[in-house]
């Protein structure tokens, strides 16, 4: 049976430039409740995983999104760049930009 791709999980748990308040705590809560095993398999064997943490200093919400966009952009890119697939979890809808972004123009798809 063939192998599949590696996944890159890259975790943006923030809403409205807070870590895991609200919507932002749903990426935690599928790590902590077996999304890392139900991911990996005999076919699957590499997976890792990516904790953004943006410096904003003071933080704030717009200054925050823009710099998980980028951080998002950034580890989407490289994990296509090797093969991967890469899976987003995050709390909160603009993070959709940075994945877009890290894609490019082709093909896609965002659940």
């Amino acid at each position: 049976m063939a192998e599949h791709p590696a996944v890159r999980t890259v975790c943006a748990p923030y809403d409205s430039g807070h870590r895991g308040l609200r919507m932002g705590a749903g990426p935690d809560h599928l790590i902590d409740n077996g999304l890392p095993e139900m991911l990996r398999s005999a076919q699957r064997p590499s997976l890792s995983f990516a904790d953004l943490l943006p410096k904003v200093d003071p933080p704030a919400e717009v200054a925050t999104t823009f710099e998980l966009d980028r951080l998002v952009a950034e580890q989407v890119r490289e994990a296509v760049a090797e093969s991967e697939f890469p899976l987003v979890l995050t709390g909160n809808c603009n993070t959709a930009v940075g994945t877009i972004a890290g894609l490019g123009a082709g093909d896609l798809g965002i659940v």
